[in-house]
């Protein structure tokens, strides 16, 4: 996965953790705003999301996206993208991809529309460019490691019946929490 995303955008960034807890977060509203978003092995000051890798501590990388992975046709504005993809290593083809959207704030019920349409808009993005295969079932996820409320988030946006459609039509398990257990690298659960 990592030379395919290499050959897509050569400014994609890798960061890779194989350790029983993970944490994905973005510095960009913070003092360290030049770190970006980063995947760290330790915990650091800054909420995010966390990964549980405990089964089998399997190598996780993130490939980090920046603005110039996703031009417009125009190439004057970028698509909405999610921050990053996440994926085990070594990758296979029926290993999972976690697209992740982290939101910082208190509120998130002002962004939470723009936050699914970041993850899904690089899922298809990724469909569109052959990254990954039409029928590939994966995962979208938004976190906001701030909010005051507890997850899921999506209940107030979404229906069971809407998160179903995604999942039968557009093949993403469309969630919305704080924690991912990693069981095997073909299986997820969310918190």
């Amino acid at each position: 996965m990592k030379s395919t995303l290499s050959t897509f955008c050569p400014a994609i960034e890798f960061n890779s953790c194989g350790d029983a807890v993970s944490y994905l977060v973005d510095y960009s509203k913070s003092q360290d705003k030049l770190k970006g978003v980063a995947l760290n092995c330790v915990e650091t000051d800054l909420a995010g999301l966390k990964l549980h890798n405990h089964q089998m501590m399997i190598p996780v990388s993130a490939a980090i996206f920046n603005d110039h992975c996703f031009k417009k046709e125009d190439a004057t504005k970028d698509e909405e993208h999610c921050e990053a993809v996440l994926f085990p290593e070594p990758f296979e083809k029926g290993n999972w991809l976690l697209f992740v959207e982290l939101k910082y704030g208190n509120r998130p019920n002002r962004i939470v529309q723009k936050a699914y349409n970041q993850v899904l808009n690089t899922i298809r993005f990724f469909r569109q460019s052959k990254l990954i295969e039409v029928d590939k079932v994966v995962h979208g996820l938004v976190c906001f490691p701030e909010s005051y409320r507890k997850p899921p988030y999506e209940s107030s946006i979404y229906s069971f019946e809407e998160l179903r459609m995604f999942k039968k039509k557009d093949k993403v398990i469309l969630v919305s929490t704080n924690e991912v257990t990693i069981y095997s690298t073909t299986k997820l659960s969310v918190r």
